[in-house]
């Protein structure tokens, strides 16, 4: 099993396993009960993408609920897109630091009630990344 010292050193993950831990934290920060208190009425279809890996998911917010998607939202509401896969694990460890801040297109109130889903989701992420491992403790490195 691999473990990381920071989040920093993510990009030498494969795209694959990048994807498996992401899927995982947005499975974890959607179990967050406040974040589901905060989206408790809102439905909205989010795109994140990492414009260098040319790698891209949707993240459906529906009433609390958070689905994960490979496929990309034909109208989503909301598009965060990190520039560079160093920024986008960067942030999971810095979440304050302005400089790895995703740009935002779309609905700006949306984006603003999406953000309480993306800050729990980069908690996950950031403890994913020091042990990527499921809810069996199997690791999400497996097959690299």
């Amino acid at each position: 099993m691999q473990h990381f010292e920071s989040a920093a050193a993510a990009p030498g993950l494969s795209k694959r396993a990048a994807r498996r831990i992401i899927q995982r934290a947005i499975v974890l920060a959607a179990r967050d009960r406040a974040v589901r208190g905060h989206l408790k009425t809102a439905r909205m279809a989010t795109r994140w993408e990492i414009a260098d890996w040319n790698l891209g998911w949707t993240v459906n917010l529906d009433r609390g609920r958070a689905d994960f998607d490979r496929r990309a939202a034909k109208h989503p509401d909301v598009v965060f897109t990190w520039p560079t896969a160093a920024a986008f694990f960067e942030r999971a460890a810095n979440p304050r630091a302005a400089e790895f801040q995703p740009a935002i297109a779309g609905d700006q109130r949306m984006a603003a009630l999406a953000g309480y889903f993306v800050q729990a989701f980069l908690k996950c992420l950031a403890g994913l990344l020091l042990n990527p491992v499921d809810e069996k403790g199997m690791s999400l490195l497996a097959g690299e």
